[in-house]
This record gives C-alpha cells, sequence and structure tokens, in this order.
C-alpha cells in the first residue's frame, strides 16, 4: 500500500512500460525483500528513491515538475498511513531522491564519448540479435539504430534532470542540461550519419538477397589473433576532405572517425566508413541523405532510385572497395593469399 501510495498508482489501473511499471515492480520487490529487516519509515523512503528513478517524466498540467509532484505524495502518504516522518526527514527524503535520479541518468550530463558508450552498451537490451556481433543482419543494425535516434529526438534535455531547492546548486543543475543539450545534438548527427551508411550499404546488399549480414558487406570485426580484411581499407583517400563548418561537426566527425571510448561487443567504437562518407559528400548531404533512407525504408521511393539520387563517385568507389573486399576473400579461400586459420590463430 505504500509503495502504491508513493508511485500514486491505484488498484486496477494498469501499468505501463514507460510509465513506471519497472520501477514499481522493483520498489515491491525491494520493500518485500526487505520488510523484515527495516522500518516502515526505511520502506518509504527506499520506495520514494526508487519512484523517483522513473526517468524524463513530463510537467504536470498544473505546472508540478515530477519531483514536486512526489513530494506532494510523500506528504499525503505519510498522513494518510501513519509512517510518522518529520518535516524535515521528508525534505531529505525527496533530496535524496533527488541526488539518485540524477545519478541515474548521469550518463547524459558526460562528455559525448561517454555518453554515446552508454548508449551503446544498452542497444542490445532490446535489440538481441546485436548480441551475435558478426551475425546480425545490416536491417537489424539500421533499425536497432532508428529507434534509439527516434528515442534521442523524442528528450526534452529539460527533463532528464532534477533539481529540489538547491539539490543541486544552481551551477551543476545548469552544466548537466547544457550537456544534455549538446550531447542529445550530437547524438542525431552521429546517429543520422551512421543510419544513412548502414542504408546505403543495406541498398547496395539487396543486390545479392535479403537479410544480409552487415559483416558480409564490409568485414568481420577484429577478434583475437584474427584481423579481417575490412572494407575501409579498399577505399581511396580523400584528396580535398571535408571540413567541419562548427564544433558541432567537428566533434561528431572526431567520433565517428576516433571513436567513442571503447568498443562494444557487437561494434567496433570508431566509425571508419561513415568517416569516409562524411568526408567525401559533408554532413549537409549526409542529413539530405538520411531524410531519403527514411523514405527508401518507407518505401516512398525504391532501391535503385535511392542508389541513383547518391553520389554518384561515392557510389562507385564504395562499390569498387566492396568488389576488392570479396576478392580478397576469394583469394583467402583459394589459397593465394595465404595466411593461418582463424581456429589456430585463436589459440596462439
Amino acid at each position: 500500500e505504500i509503495t502504491a501510495s508513493v508511485f500514486g498508482f491505484v488498484s486496477g489501473q494498469v501499468l505501463l512500460p514507460f510509465g513506471g511499471q519497472n520501477e514499481f515492480m522493483s520498489a515491491v520487490v525491494a520493500i518485500k525483500v526487505m520488510e523484515t529487516f527495516l522500518t516502515t519509515k526505511h520502506l518509504f523512503k527506499i520506495a520514494a528513491c526508487i519512484e523517483a528513478s522513473i526517468p524524463f517524466q513530463p510537467i504536470s498540467e498544473d505546472g508540478l515538475t515530477a519531483t514536486e509532484r512526489l513530494y506532494q505524495r510523500l506528504r499525503e502518504t505519510n498522513i494518510k498511513l501513519n509512517v510518522n516522518l518529520t518535516d524535515a526527514e521528508l525534505y531529505q527524503t525527496i533530496k535524496k531522491s533527488v541526488r539518485l535520479s540524477n545519478r541515474d541518468v548521469i550518463g547524459f550530463g558526460s562528455p559525448s564519448s561517454i555518453f554515446l558508450d552508454n548508449t551503446w552498451n544498452l542497444l542490445p537490451e532490446t535489440n538481441h540479435n546485436l548480441i551475435n556481433g558478426n551475425s546480425y543482419t545490416i536491417s537489424e543494425y539500421r533499425i536497432a539504430l532508428e529507434k534509439t535516434e527516434g528515442f534521442i529526438k523524442s528528450l526534452n534535455p529539460d527533463l532528464i534532470f532534477r533539481k529540489f531547492d538547491g539539490e543541486p546548486d544552481e551551477k551543476t543543475y545548469i552544466s548537466l542540461v547544457n550537456q544534455a543539450k549538446k550531447n542529445l545534438e550530437i547524438a542525431k548527427v552521429y546517429l543520422g550519419s551512421k543510419i544513412f551508411t548502414l542504408g546505403f550499404i543495406e541498398v547496395l546488399s539487396m543486390r545479392l538477397g535479403l537479410n544480409i549480414p552487415l559483416s558480409t558487406m564490409i568485414g568481420e570485426l577484429p577478434t583475437q589473433g584474427f584481423d579481417p580484411a575490412h572494407l575501409e581499407s579498399f577505399l581511396p583517400d580523400i584528396h580535398y576532405p571535408y571540413q567541419p563548418k562548427n564544433s558541432l561537426e567537428c566533434e561528431v566527425l572526431n567520433l565517428l572517425a576516433d571513436g567513442r571510448c571503447q568498443n562494444a561487443t557487437y561494434d567496433m567504437r570508431n566509425s571508419p566508413l561513415s568517416t569516409f562518407i562524411v568526408r567525401y559528400i559533408g554532413f549537409e548531404e549526409v542529413k539530405k541523405q538520411r531524410k531519403r533512407t527514411k523514405e527508401l525504408f518507407q518505401k516512398n521511393i525504391s532501391p535503385e532510385d535511392f542508389i541513383d539520387g547518391c553520389n554518384q563517385d561515392l557510389l562507385k568507389m564504395i562499390i569498387d572497395g566492396i568488389l576488392e573486399l570479396f576478392e580478397s576473400r576469394k583469394q583467402a579461400i583459394s589459397g593465394v593469399k595465404k595466411g593461418n586459420c582463424i581456429y589456430w590463430n585463436q589459440q596462439e
């Protein structure tokens, strides 16, 4: 009863996955497990802190923030269920809940490379095909990034972090919000660049068949003892590469070229093919082609029309690179290109 009251849920209410369902169930389990060992006051505080971990809650119609609404429910529950917290204890509880909530989303206030690392680490949780690093298809990865892009675009940076009566201090809060705004803008351009790259490769793969693994078209991920041929090794140098026009473009290009902080188990931390494409056609053209990629997979334009609308010099260079990649595999399998078997390399 305490948990439901703190969360503002009533008997018979349908719980929604993005409306506190997971957090509510976590609180129910936590309180059930700990009720033998802790007082009602402690359980009440635990429920409050877990409720505060429901992210991205909007401001209510009457102008109250999520934290203000929680504080209101805590005071009502405290009286209704005779929890007997003092006003000072209620005040400290809501401050603790703010600190926990902000720690839970601290990635949004971290440097961009760390923010993207956190984003990439979460992808396999809802896109299970990505667990198998060299077997997921191009479309599976593209769809995963499209969902992430949609989520990023839906976020209001002013609703990510919480504050309550000086917790955190104003300078810290403003810094967190500003970094979150920056990270969201960077993520939009970064994801858009990668999605266009995947769409471009996916369309070319349709000439071979459906559901082609990404590794087939661009090469497998490096593993211990095995450094496979990769598409970027067969692409030419760009003599006059695109120069970023502002700090946002500069940072995104650096993230594409140099990479996030660490490799994911299913993806390299850097994006050499996206880097090549951006350096050849620039971010404005990539943005335009990202929109066309959306049209393509909504079946408003055909795959061949999509290809015809892309930079034809870029198209030729990438096709030539893919053909050279395939040729290197042909030489490897025929024994022309000598090398140890993967199995034996992995045993060294």
